[in-house]
């Protein structure tokens, strides 16, 4: 194919992808709604664009920081705050995508690279983390172009340079997530497979990868939080994650098996069957050629995969995002050859060479189909899509889901019309208290405080006059002072989740709060309930009121 031809075929590809990317990403994008942890980090960046000296506030709970940066700078732009995030998921997916594009061009042919991405792009695993506020996808994308540059360095295209590109992408990559360190070998293992380790000119291209990357790590590991999250680590998240190994190898209760289980069902439902099927032959036909490329490439799914399998007590699909683009890199590349290998031997083949690429086309959208219907439920009724368990039970199914927050905010809303409402949630991280701080705080008429001494008190206690109140349970300064004489003329309600405020129990405590409207039913009750303030009941304390924790 001439220069021309090729360029005007890339450019095809781009468009192509770029047609199928914004309508499984941007179309309803906000048909389900706001997840548990899309709340706390939509959170935390509203605190971050406040108050610019909160940048590692993520910090608290082990959580690197950059996702919260881009959100931060991405408030304002929508009318729906959780756009906001998940607008930095989109794009950063899409990031990913062109990287797994460059990779398959790289190491195969243009049309190993759009099918290869194509294959990604309509993965159930990318199309579901795509189009949500969390971590994982901006962790994949940096990833990928990590392998990108690695394939790069190992060409010796100035090694200097993309020995910088591949720091950057470590670095930036564990500022997102820092599970991410996991990566961090490839950059060697790629000059042991692919250059001449005896050349010493690509040890100091390895090495300005590696100075790179931890001159951006540094601020975040010189932070020191002031307060953190028991069993969280800065730099490993969870604090405990060497239990698991020292359970399988003591052959004590490991999660090892079950995590397997897991990650071959998230395989089977968010890859679909019949790329599964092609992933298993892939990898099979990788231990029989040993090709050095697909080696490489299956060490990237494997390595990551191993790891999580092995050290994680509770594994959730998405923890797997990162080990998904290689899926897609050998699944293409094993229809490649069998595409070349009928062609080659297939006796009627020559009649209709000139159609291959159509036929080819034709194929790779068969075996995407399963992945496309998946994709269309998830997008137009995610309750009907083909979730795991595990994940219809935290997306849709759980208190940690978003169903019911857009009615309790239309309600609070449809009251302050009439008069000034202050809303009292708790201190419980997520739902359903984070998601409400974020519809309401910039809503007229309507004040949200989190009553940090409902648990020790009545929520509303007759006989005491002021309660200091935080900005945040995540930033404990004090910031105002609560004084209880002005909830008078003012619609007073309670929020929590049913499971830490069971109704019965909290209206033992508090007499004067009836429960007035319930969300999301669940097995064993709702997902949260709203309480209202009857004023004419006064509740007193005995006691001083308890010292704000610091």
């Amino acid at each position: 194919m001439t220069g021309e031809g090729a360029k005007q075929n890339t450019w095809i590809h781009a468009a192509v992808l770029a047609v199928m990317y914004v309508l499984t990403r941007c179309v309803d994008l906000l048909s389900l709604p706001m997840f548990n942890d899309e709340a706390i980090y939509i959170r935390w960046a509203t605190l971050v664009r406040e108050d610019p000296t909160r940048l590692f506030i993520s910090s608290i709970d082990g959580k690197s920081p950059l996702f919260t940066w881009f959100n931060a700078l991405t408030l304002g732009l929508f009318d729906d705050v959780l756009l906001s995030g998940r607008a930095v998921s989109v794009l950063a997916g899409a990031f990913a995508v062109a990287g797994i594009y460059l990779v398959g061009k790289t190491l195969y042919s243009p049309s190993a690279g759009f099918s290869a991405s194509a294959m990604y792009l309509l993965f159930p695993f990318s199309t579901i983390h795509d189009r949500m506020a969390l971590m994982d996808t901006m962790a994949t994308a940096f990833v990928v172009w990590l392998f990108y540059f690695i394939f790069r360095f190992a060409r010796e295209e100035n090694v200097f340079r993309n020995g910088i590109a591949m720091g950057l992408a470590m670095g930036l990559g564990f500022l997102t997530k820092t599970p991410v360190l996991m990566f961090f070998i490839f950059p060697v293992l790629g000059l042991l497979f692919f250059s001449d380790y005896k050349n010493p000119r690509s040890w100091k291209g390895l090495a300005v990868a590696y100075a790179a990357a931890l001159i951006v790590m540094a601020p975040y590991l010189s932070y020191e939080p002031p307060t953190h999250t028991a069993g969280t680590s800065k730099v490993l998240h969870n604090a405990h994650i060497w239990d698991s190994l020292a359970a399988l190898l003591k052959l004590e209760d490991s999660p090892l098996f079950a995590n397997i289980k897991g990650l071959l069902g998230d395989l089977w439902a968010y890859v679909t069957w019949p790329l599964a099927l092609i992933f298993a032959v892939s990898a099979l036909r990788v231990f029989k050629t040993r090709d050095r490329k697909e080696v490489f490439l299956f060490l990237w799914f494997l390595i990551p995969s191993a790891a999580i399998a092995v050290l994680g007590r509770v594994v959730y699909s998405r923890y797997y995002l990162f080990a998904v683009p290689p899926v897609a890199l050998l699944s293409a590349m094993t229809l490649a050859k069998l595409s070349g290998a009928i062609f080659a031997k297939w006796e009627y083949a020559a009649a209709v060479r000139r159609f291959r690429p159509a036929i080819s086309f034709g194929a790779l959208g068969l075996v995407l189909l399963p992945a496309a219907c998946f994709d269309y439920k998830l997008i137009r009724s995610p309750e009907s899509a083909g979730w795991v368990e595990q994940d219809r039970w935290q997306y849709a199914d759980s208190e940690y889901s978003g169903y019911g927050i857009k009615e309790a905010v239309d309600f609070f809303v449809g009251v302050a019309r009439e008069k000034p409402v202050v809303v009292f949630v708790t201190e419980t991280w997520g739902m359903p208290g984070d998601a409400l701080h974020l519809y309401l705080r910039d809503r007229p008429n309507i004040q949200v405080y989190e009553a940090w001494w409902f648990t020790t008190m009545p929520v509303v206690p007759a006989n005491i006059e002021k309660f200091k109140v935080f900005k945040s349970k995540y930033d404990r300064g004090y910031t105002a002072t609560l004084n209880m004489s002005d909830l008078k003329n003012k619609e007073v309600y309670f929020v929590d989740r049913d499971h830490v405020s069971p109704p019965a129990v909290l209206m033992e405590r508090n007499p004067n709060l009836k429960r007035i409207r319930s969300f999301k039913k669940l097995e064993d009750g709702h997902s949260f309930s709203v309480y209202r303030l009857d004023p004419s009941i006064q509740l007193y304390v005995p006691i001083a009121p308890p010292q704000a924790r610091p």
